[in-house]
């Protein structure tokens, strides 16, 4: 049952990104989010103001690895962080530490994530998800 409930957590995890970078972050916390669309300075060095949002996930997490009850879950936000972290932070923007992984699907992402920091306004534009990339970015893409 527990791995049915990391499993889970971790699926849904893409949900809950993809909601809160649409409406949250293009959103009511554009203020803070907006830094990592725009060519800027970094804050202290590699750090962004948007990164106050991977603090925040993991505050939680902790906070739910300190009860058995909410173990798995907590597994399930941190591998999802993790995943986060490599995909988007290391090898898309190649902050923090540089990746050079490639295989079809995170080429796929990689060119979906840059499609979505082509609008650097509030409004943004797909994908919000780190992970599912719709066909139609594709076909933006292929200039179809």
């Amino acid at each position: 049952m527990n791995i049915l409930i990391f499993i889970a957590t971790l699926l849904s995890m893409e949900i809950v990104s993809y909601s809160l970078h649409r409406w949250v972050f293009h959103g009511f916390l554009w203020s803070i989010h907006k830094s990592h669309h725009r060519t800027r300075g970094k804050l202290l060095g590699v750090f962004e103001l948007n990164d106050v949002f991977s603090i925040g996930f993991a505050m939680i997490s902790i906070t739910l690895f300190l009860n058995p009850a909410t173990w798995w879950v907590a597994l399930g936000i941190t591998v999802y962080g993790l995943s986060y972290f490599f995909v988007h932070d290391a090898l898309t923007h190649r902050r923090f530490i540089r990746v050079n992984w490639s295989n079809p699907l995170l080429d796929r992402i990689k060119r979906a994530h840059r499609w979505h920091h082509r609008d650097t306004s509030h409004r943004g534009q797909e994908p919000f998800g780190l992970f599912y990339v719709s066909s139609k970015v594709d076909e933006q893409s292929s200039g179809s």
